[in-house]
């Protein structure tokens, strides 16, 4: 696998001081602080980007146990974005042993993707995992 280039900040409110930004942009503030939680609980942890993007692709030993995907809207089931559910489908390492997650502002429910169960967090939820 080889990992994609992303930057995070560990301390978001100088992020959000030193960042130029007309817009409040509050997903990539959400995939920041995603980011943050799972680097205190996992050493290795990539992006990846094969015709679909995956935020974060969890690796433990030498097997990707979790794909995290954030999308934070005020979604409902019928408005979740194709390209949101479809990147879960790729393979990564033709391994198809791993956790589907779909973090969310408050949207909370399984949902079945073709061969893949998505588990629908809020992010409220996912943080005092």
């Amino acid at each position: 696998m080889r990992a994609g280039f992303k930057t995070y900040s560990v301390d978001t409110g100088l992020r959000n001081r030193v960042a130029f930004s007309f817009s409040k942009n509050s997903g990539k503030l959400v995939e920041n602080i995603v980011f943050c939680h799972l680097k205190r609980l996992y050493d290795e942890i990539y992006y990846y980007s094969n015709g679909g993007e995956i935020d974060f692709v969890v690796k433990e030993g030498i097997k990707i146990t979790k794909r995290i995907q954030v999308w934070y809207d005020d979604i409902s089931i019928e408005t979740i974005p194709e390209r949101e559910l479809k990147c879960f489908d790729k393979p990564v390492e033709n391994n198809d042993e791993y956790e589907c997650i779909l973090i969310t502002n408050n949207y909370e429910r399984i949902i079945k993707n073709k061969s893949k169960t998505i588990q629908c967090i809020p992010i409220t939820k996912y943080l005092l995992l």
